[in-house]
């Protein structure tokens, strides 16, 4: 009967350590930490993309949930997969305006990461930039090769 109790006990314990493992990954996947599996792109998803062409002194972006990719490039572009549908892109006097009209909902986010949006904004090469503003919420940022005078 003791060695009973104790095989018992012993297969209750990996059982509670192999659920907090599994609840730690999966904790860990939905905040976008870890990711094995390659990107799944839904046919209703809301695809967005912007060609641009005129002179460029300063950018705003206003993005809440997702990532965000800043790059330098050959074109002058703007575009995204699963962008939510109120997301606006304009150029007026030499300002690039990028911004969400509407509160992003992260908590599918947090659930299926492969259904996070995701912003790309291409500058052309060489453009020394006077002013770059960034509203970004919960997500990724990553700027690459990008010149400016004041990051607010």
């Amino acid at each position: 009967m003791k060695y009973l109790a104790i095989a018992f006990g012993l297969v209750l314990a990996l059982g509670i350590i192999s659920s907090i493992v599994n609840g730690g990954v999966a904790l860990l996947r939905g905040f976008g930490f870890i990711d094995n599996r390659p990107p799944i792109t839904e046919q209703n998803s809301h695809s967005f993309k912007q060609d641009f062409s005129g002179k460029l002194e300063s950018v705003l972006i206003k993005f809440d949930a997702g990532s965000i990719t800043l790059q330098s490039g050959d074109t002058f572009q703007v575009e995204g997969t699963n962008i939510p549908a109120s997301l606006t892109a304009t150029l007026d006097n030499s300002k690039l305006v990028i911004e969400d009209q509407e509160n992003t909902n992260i908590l599918p986010n947090l659930i299926g990461k492969d259904k996070a949006p995701t912003l790309v904004v291409t500058i052309p090469r060489d453009t020394h930039l006077k002013k770059m503003e960034l509203e970004i919420g919960a997500g990724r940022g990553e700027l690459l090769e990008i010149i400016t005078d004041e990051l607010i």
